[in-house]
């Protein structure tokens, strides 16, 4: 008796994940990106005065530019150019990633990261295509490239990398990797000491 019980609750569980499976197929891409995607208010930093676009994907805020704060020390423009960084934002080190985020904002972790690429493989079977500039889901990521330990750079225009507060292994820790056009995106590591980008999340 209790193993017949067992299997008509099993069933019962199957046929629940087989149901909201299918509804969830029925909403278009707009009706769920109406669901998941919401524009919010600009952010203004007090410290320098730059104001941030953002957007609320899922139960998140995030900005949706690049961070480009002076920090006193750990910053770079692409190629030591100041017009790139217009537009793309600065390269950080992540010592001072950690701490460089306006008050009331921080930087993301690694469960941050993944909570945003579950969101919105919601809305699309590409999330990564969707997470870069003109993807829907606002987040707008850049190829901004990266700096390495030695002071070259590299990869702009052909990937973006954005620093979580999460260590990795010794010296290293975790980053969002976006590739060109969106053709793939994931979570890696690399040393504390190169620089790349910074997306700061909102305080909960």
């Amino acid at each position: 008796m209790n193993q017949l019980i067992a299997n008509h609750l099993l069933l019962l569980f199957l046929f629940s994940i087989v149901f909201i499976t299918y509804v969830h197929a029925q909403e278009s891409e707009e009706e769920l990106i109406q669901k998941y995607i919401t524009n919010s208010k600009p952010f203004t930093d007090k410290r320098d005065g730059k104001t941030y676009k953002t957007i609320k994907i899922g139960k998140q805020i995030w900005m949706a530019e690049n961070l480009a704060f002076k920090s006193p020390k750990g910053y770079y423009a692409y190629d030591d150019n100041e017009s790139i960084a217009i537009d793309n934002g600065y390269l950080y080190e992540w010592q001072v990633a950690i701490n460089v985020c306006p008050e009331g904002w921080s930087l993301p972790n690694k469960n941050d990261f993944l909570m945003l690429l579950y969101t919105v493989s919601k809305i699309s079977k590409k999330p990564s295509k969707e997470l870069i500039v003109g993807g829907c889901s606002g987040f707008e990521a850049k190829q901004s490239g990266w700096r390495d330990e030695l002071g070259y750079y590299s990869d702009l225009g052909e990937n973006g990398n954005y620093w979580s507060s999460t260590k990795s292994i010794s010296g290293r820790s975790w980053l969002l990797f976006v590739g060109k056009k969106g053709k793939k995106s994931y979570l890696d590591f690399a040393p504390y000491k190169i620089g790349v980008s910074v997306r700061c999340i909102k305080n909960k």
